[in-house]
């Protein structure tokens, strides 16, 4: 798994490169102090994640989060930070955060949760899982399932199944940016940011694949 680190901590930064690249199965392929630094510098293909801070100087972590996935939606940025109030946990997950760890704790645990991300799994520190829950409590009177056209039936299928956009788009013989607009509707019906919470409010709901 090729990884890029964005954490301004220098001595924080450098003990996740090297513990990556120390690693087997694991390589550090960039580190950036800034967000910034990272979208100057970052190149297609270059990694499948991104760690990143959500304190950083300048632009913010959400707003790195917003602009990956607007410009490399391939990648999964995974938060790691101090931060566990309510309103940073959702406005990572509704940029679209492929999840959301706390520093504190074994470094190495990060590795395990590189696995789960690998796994299609969404890896959340216990406290933050506490949040997530939260919100997606049982649904009120008021909430209906909302009305899917066949082809948003068959993207949700291949979504529950752990694909992604691109491997959607091959597999139904469509663009890449047909598969981005039908996530963009469905997230509007659900309202909803990302696929995490799109399919965990699904379920709740009671949505199985057709």
């Amino acid at each position: 798994m090729k990884v890029v680190v964005v954490e301004d901590d220098e001595t924080t930064r450098k003990r996740w490169v090297r513990m990556l690249n120390e690693s087997s199965g694991y390589e550090c392929t960039g580190e950036y102090a800034s967000a910034e630094m990272a979208l100057r510098r970052l190149r297609p293909g270059q990694c499948e994640v991104v760690l990143v801070d959500l304190q950083l100087p300048g632009m913010s972590g959400i707003e790195l989060i917003r602009e990956l996935a607007r410009h490399f939606p391939e990648v999964h940025c995974l938060v790691m930070t101090v931060m566990e109030n309510q309103t940073a946990v959702m406005e990572a997950l509704r940029e679209g955060a492929a999840g959301y760890l706390l520093k504190r704790g074994d470094p190495k645990n990060l590795l395990v949760r590189l696995g789960e991300l690998a796994a299609n799994e969404f890896p959340l520190s216990p406290p933050i899982g506490q949040i997530v829950r939260k919100q997606f409590l049982p649904m009120t009177a008021s909430e209906q399932m909302p009305r899917f056209t066949p082809a948003e039936e068959d993207v949700l299928a291949l979504l529950d199944g752990g694909l992604s956009n691109k491997e959607i788009a091959a597999r139904r013989g469509v663009e890449d940016f047909t598969v981005r607009d039908q996530l963009s509707h469905i997230y509007r019906k659900l309202n909803v940011g990302n696929r995490v919470a799109a399919l965990a409010k699904l379920r709740r709901l009671g949505w199985r694949p057709r």
